[in-house]
């Protein structure tokens, strides 16, 4: 963006750009009340509501916003009568940029010269083989100096470079300084790693991450008891280093917002969406149609999965097709607005064979569309619903990683509009924190045992 944005409402219109969820879910994450328009309607919308916007974003493509190509937008908005806040391009990935470069067609010029004087050697001998062997040599030679050419002059001309961590270490990228370095999802990138970047000449570093939920992902137990599981970011806050927390959430229903603020947030988050706009799914009956959030108790018991390596439990995995079929019987969600989550890789491959037993996911099938992935595996993600299948019951009130308050976080903030548990509460309540949950959804009314009988 071109400036920074401190008005009170701005509208965003799409060029069709992938990123316009995005966009504005940070602007209003920025406390700022944005609405969505199509290009068309942009300009009927500043005339009914002049009073109102004080800016608009223009996000879409470079083709498709710049102004030589947007017919559709009057001179007026580039030409100051309104505040033309930004113009947000898609990002593009090295690889795309190098094919629409105006050296690309010198370089598949010279690849076709290339590939046609290789197919030429088995018919020369002598002297002429050897000077076309020369001559292929040259040629691969001046593909790489072109190609190089190509990458500086794109990350040359690029505002903002996107890479992973250790990606920021790139031969490409040895010779160039980054004076602002921003590190996102801080908290799970694992402190050598953060330092990657930090190397590339920072003088200013803003960490964005959350060190509530689940941290950096370290294999070896040596390395994990050696320090090497605690981000930068968690380090530098434990030293007292200034933050500044975003208090405002724009995901989850209020009530699905209401007990992770309180156990993981000091109470202190907000709502910047009210709950008519996450209404609950038809199809289930929740025990509260005010409160989408269901705890159904199952008295089920784990097993070892075939691997031998996880955990797994056919009751909940069953009652789990049962609690999606009764959602999808609604008709206001499909399955790709559903999310089944568990901690355990082994719960993940039963729920897998069981749901395509029960109409398979692929294209055109029941379920398509339907995710079902771990609990890790879905940081950063959100559904409409979640359904959530916590494994564990045993008489010894053994729940393994599944105490990890940070993953707990994790499990019950995907869900926009509706929350499911699905878990053995004798077993759930030997951790504190899960205790904590059972008993606020008890005192909220949200058991489902009725669900058990349908």
């Amino acid at each position: 963006m071109t400036s920074s944005i401190h008005s009170e409402k701005i509208i965003i219109a799409d060029f069709g750009s992938q990123y316009t969820q995005l966009i504005a879910r940070r602007v209003r994450e920025l406390g700022v009340f944005c609405e969505l328009c199509i290009p068309e309607q942009l300009m009927s919308l500043l005339a009914a509501q002049k009073d109102q916007v004080k800016g608009v974003i223009l996000s879409g493509g470079p083709e498709s916003v710049t102004h030589a190509h947007t017919p559709r937008i009057p001179d007026a908005l580039f030409s100051g009568d309104w505040p033309l806040l930004g113009i947000c391009y898609g990002m593009q990935t090295m690889a795309a940029q190098m094919e629409e470069h105006h050296l690309r067609e010198d370089v598949d010029t010279l690849i076709g010269l290339n590939e046609d004087a290789i197919r030429r050697l088995p018919s020369l001998k002598g002297k002429e083989k050897g000077l076309a062997h020369r001559d292929i040599k040259r040629g691969w030679k001046e593909v790489r100096r072109i190609e190089n050419q190509m990458r500086d002059d794109i990350l040359e001309h690029a505002q903002v470079i996107c890479a992973t961590c250790v990606g920021a270490g790139d031969l490409l990228l040895d010779s160039r300084r980054f004076p602002l370095v921003l590190l996102d999802e801080a908290t799970q990138a694992t402190e050598p790693a953060s330092l990657i970047p930090l190397t590339k000449g920072a003088r200013h570093v803003v960490l964005v991450g959350d060190h509530q939920q689940l941290p950096p992902t370290v294999i070896s137990r040596r390395a994990e008891e050696g320090g090497l599981a605690q981000s930068l970011f968690e380090r530098l806050n434990l030293l007292g280093a200034p933050t500044t927390m975003l208090t405002t959430q724009y995901r989850m229903h209020p009530v699905i917002r209401e007990w992770p603020s309180e156990r993981f947030y000091h109470g202190k988050l907000d709502d910047g969406i009210g709950a008519d706009e996450r209404v609950a799914p038809a199809g289930f009956v929740w025990p509260d149609w005010d409160s989408p959030v269901a705890f159904v108790p199952v008295e089920g018991v784990e097993d070892t999965s075939p691997d031998g390596a996880s955990k797994q439990n056919m009751d909940e995995a069953a009652l789990a097709i049962r609690v999606v079929d009764m959602l999808l019987s609604g008709g206001d969600i499909s399955p790709s607005d559903i999310g089944v989550v568990t901690p355990y890789s082994g719960q993940v491959r039963l729920l897998n064979d069981l749901f395509e037993n029960a109409g398979g996911r692929e294209e055109s099938e029941r379920y398509h569309g339907l995710e079902i992935k771990t609990v890790d595996g879905y940081q950063g993600r959100e559904k409409e619903v979640i359904v959530l299948s916590a494994v564990r019951a045993n008489d010894a009130g053994e729940i393994g990683f599944l105490k990890d308050r940070r993953r707990l976080n994790v499990a019950i903030t995907r869900a926009r509009r509706g929350l499911i548990v699905l878990g053995n509460p004798r077993t759930l309540r030997h951790d504190s924190n899960w205790s904590s949950w059972c008993d606020w959804a008890s005192e909220r009314g949200l058991e489902a045992y009725h669900v058990l009988h349908m």
